[in-house]
């Protein structure tokens, strides 16, 4: 049960670092490339109703994206990958990489996806889950020592 609390935790402390990274980008770019706000954006485009509270659903739906990333990174640091400052980095790679992909399918899925660059968007979205790979792995280095 401590492992799980523990994981819910850093995955959250996580996804608060790479949001929080994805906000600064943003706005240093002058584009809109926050992860919470662009799956409000598809969400309500495709809703007939209008979501008063719209922006918990994005926020909600990043956050559980966090906790499955999560479970992926410990299960592999626990079996298979000794996490170290190389293999985050590899690890926060593939986790963008990954992420861009689903990304890549949403937009293309979508009938009315938010205009932004997407290739400059995967750009970031791989940096970005550098800092969620290397975030949770300072955090449980501090909570599992």
């Amino acid at each position: 049960m401590k492992t799980i609390v523990i994981l819910l935790f850093t995955s959250v402390i996580a996804t608060l670092c790479m949001s929080a990274f994805s906000y600064l980008y943003s706005n240093i770019i002058n584009q809109n490339f926050k992860e919470p706000q662009l799956l409000n954006i598809l969400i309500q485009r495709l809703s007939l109703v209008n979501f008063t509270k719209q922006i918990f659903i994005g926020w909600l739906l990043h956050l559980f994206t966090g906790v499955i990333f999560m479970v992926g990174l410990y299960f592999l640091w626990q079996n298979y990958i000794v996490p170290n400052w190389f293999n985050t980095l590899l690890l926060g790679v593939v986790l963008g990489l990954i992420g861009a992909l689903i990304w890549k399918i949403t937009f293309s899925l979508h009938p009315n996806p938010p205009n932004i660059n997407l290739s400059h968007y995967i750009i970031h979205l791989i940096l970005a889950h550098v800092v969620f790979s290397y975030s949770a792995w300072v955090v449980l280095k501090l909570l599992f020592n």
